[in-house]
Parts: structure tokens; sequence; C-alpha cells
């Protein structure tokens, strides 16, 4: 009996006491453990380093996957927010050298996602994760195996794919479907393009805006008519968001603060925000109609 209990304990994961880290998630706070073991250092693109990275960050990251797991359930984070998660956990332990790299990449692969790794030949490792996606912003994809890979980092030269244990996993979903509470996160989402022609702008429609940034307009424009508080919800998207944001973030709080009938007008070469009105039927300027309805132009 002694001999079956000592033999399960040598077989559960060796961990040495860590460190807690506190990592700044676009405002929020998340704590992660990270075992405080002998670092393996990659200062080249070399197979043998990046072998032994990883078997080292496989047993260093034990606790740190748990926490970053509990995180994404808690902020309900989609796929994405989750990548842009792990990102920042792994650059605020190691720092922004091929170790965070590869600690990334091993901490996406135990998240069930199809990853890889791939180096310059010469100094730099890059991350590769699979994704349906016919495009994302600026970043490389290559084909590996018949199956399209984003490179997540900067490689100067073509890509060379490392032989590394991985699981087979799923693609990184780039959709968002559940309420991301972290204003700051939408400026870093870049241009998704999909055969079905979904992209960026049609994703951030689909993202509740923060119920927390909704109670707190809803009480800044409380009484006022529809075209004043209208006016009041443009001065904080114009202070608060980038140029090609502002029609989309205007278009989700018309809708969800005032709870009005809007739609997205091409207006005079422009992408711009179109208004039901209804508590006032002279207001003056551009108006389109649609289903035998105005809407009034906001620009």
């Amino acid at each position: 009996m002694r001999k079956r209990l000592l033999w399960t304990l040598l077989m559960l994961p060796v961990v040495a006491f860590g460190r807690v880290v506190n990592v700044d998630y676009y405002g929020k706070e998340v704590k992660v453990h990270f075992a405080d073991t002998k670092m393996v250092k990659v200062k080249k693109d070399k197979d043998s380093k990046i072998k032994k990275c990883i078997t080292w960050l496989e047993v260093a990251t034990y606790e740190t996957l748990k926490d970053c797991q509990e995180a994404k359930r808690d902020m309900a984070l989609c796929d994405w927010a989750y990548v842009k998660l792990l990102d920042k956990v792994s650059e605020k332990v190691l720092g922004n050298g091929n170790e965070a790299v590869i600690m990334m990449a091993v901490l996406m692969d135990r998240s069930g996602f199809d990853v890889r790794l791939a180096g310059d030949g010469a100094k730099k490792v890059a991350l590769l994760f699979r994704s349906d996606a016919l495009s994302i912003g600026t970043y490389k994809s290559v084909d590996v195996d018949g199956k399209r890979y984003f490179v997540y980092g900067d490689l100067a030269k073509e890509p060379q794919v490392k032989d590394m244990p991985r699981h087979q996993g799923q693609a990184v979903s780039l959709k968002m479907e559940r309420e991301l509470d972290i204003k700051g996160f939408y400026a870093d989402i870049p241009q998704f393009n999909y055969s079905d022609g979904t992209n960026r702008e049609r994703m951030l429609l689909a993202l509740p805006v923060a119920e927390a940034m909704v109670k707190d307009m809803k009480s800044q424009v409380d009484g006022m008519k529809q075209m004043n508080a209208i006016k009041q919800l443009q001065n904080t998207v114009n202070f608060y968001y980038e140029e090609d944001q502002r029609p989309t973030m205007l278009y989700r709080l018309v809708r969800d603060v005032l709870g009005l009938q809007v739609e997205s007008v091409l207006h005079q070469g422009q992408q711009v925000v179109g208004v039901c009105v209804t508590d006032d039927d002279n207001v003056e300027g551009d108006y389109v109609v649609k289903d035998g309805m105005h809407y009034v132009i906001i620009k």
C-alpha cells in the first residue's frame, strides 16, 4: 500500500514553490502563479534549446495555466481575448524574448489550440496559430500540412516551422460572442476577414457594450431630449476613441443606452450613424429613409 501511494505521489506534476505575478489586462488585474525553477534561455533559433525550454515551461506553467483558464471563465473571454491574455501573461513573466514566445505557445497548446513554433534561422522564434480566417490585420500567414497558420510575432525572414511536441488542437475562433468588460481591448482588435464577409466592424457591433459603461452613460443623459443625449454620447465617443472607431461605438451606445433604432450609413463617402429620433419630428439635418422610417445622420 505504501509503495503504491509513493508511486502515485511521484507521478504527480512536480511544481516548485513559485511567485505570484500581477498582470495588467486592459485595466483589470489578473494574478497568476509561476514556478521559480531555473530558466532555460533561448538566445538563438536552435531546436535543442527550444525543446528544452518547452519541457521546462510545461512544468513551470502548471499553475499559470489554471490561473489563466480561471480568468478566461470569470471574464467570459472569447478566444482572441484569451490569446491576448496569454500574450500579456507571458511577457510579464518572462519579458519579450524567445522564452516568452515559447511560454505563450505552451499555454495555448495546453489550452486546446492548434499552435506551432517557427524560427528565422538565426535568433528569433515566433508563434504560429491556426484560424479559419482568410486574413487577420497585418499578420502574415503560412500553410503547414494543408492548414493555415498566422504568425504571431515578427520574423524578418520566411518562417521555418519547428517540430515541437503538441496536441492536435482547435483553430482560434475570432468571433466575439460574449461580453468583454474591458474598453481598452476594442482598440487592439485587428481586421479579420472571412469568406462570408465577416470583418472587424461587424464583430465590434456584435459585442455588447459593458454594462457598467451603459449604466454610467444612462445616468449622464437621463431626462435629456434624444438629440441632446445623442450629442452627449458623441462627445464621449470622440474623446475616448480613434476616428475610425467612432461610428461603430456611437452606433452601439445610441442603441444600448437610448434604445433607439440605429443604422450604419455610408454618407458622402464616409461611414456614419443614422438614428431614428422619436421625440422630435422637426430635427434639422440630412436624413435617410429605410422601411418608411427617417434616420437622422449624425456626423
